[in-house]
């Protein structure tokens, strides 16, 4: 229709090297070191979303223990549950529309 924009698709960010170790340092200095699903030591940063829709943001990644970073992505009802803890967690930072 004339007149009607579209809406601009948001595009992810792909960062490397030292860049993305000041995002992984940064998410982990933001989450304390600890998991954000149960509180043990980090061991790895998780893009919300994953997969093709991942971005390197601070605002789309958070830090979690190994073993909650594996059943994440290999429990498929873990994995849900998870991703819901993810995202409300994100949420709760920087508001809706996050994760």
């Amino acid at each position: 229709m004339k007149g009607l924009r579209a809406v601009p698709k948001h595009k992810n960010v792909k960062l490397s090297g030292k860049d993305k170790t000041a995002l992984r340092d940064c998410i982990f200095a933001r989450d304390k070191g600890q998991c954000v699903i149960c509180k043990r030591p980090a061991k790895a940063w998780h893009h919300q979303p994953f997969g093709s829709d991942k971005s390197d943001e601070l605002e789309k990644g958070v830090a979690l223990c190994t073993q909650c970073h594996t059943d994440l992505h290999s429990h498929p009802k873990l994995g849900s549950i998870y991703q819901r803890l993810v995202k409300d967690y994100l949420c709760s930072l920087y508001g809706e529309g996050q994760g």
